[in-house]
């Protein structure tokens, strides 16, 4: 998986996720090095209209999963207190 978004840290920002064709991970930590550790973010599937809140862990990463390859999420974040 790879990803694409704004520069630097925003309380509401897009990111954009994909998943090449030749990979077969279908879940993948991330590690995103604006957030802390415990840091909570709400994502939303821009696509699906899903919403879920999520926490850092320690080494400032989340989670991610696409299920079929090729793919993409298109994602909104909102940093939460």
């Amino acid at each position: 998986l790879t990803s694409t978004r704004a520069p630097g840290p925003s309380r509401f920002a897009p990111a954009t996720l994909f998943r090449q064709i030749d990979n077969a991970q279908t879940t993948r930590a991330i590690r995103l090095k604006f957030l802390k550790r415990g840091t909570r973010m709400k994502l939303t599937d821009l696509m699906a209209e899903t919403t879920q809140v999520v926490t850092a862990g320690a080494d400032s990463e989340l989670a991610f999963t696409i299920a079929e390859a090729p793919g993409f999420s298109f994602l909104r974040y909102e940093l939460l207190p």
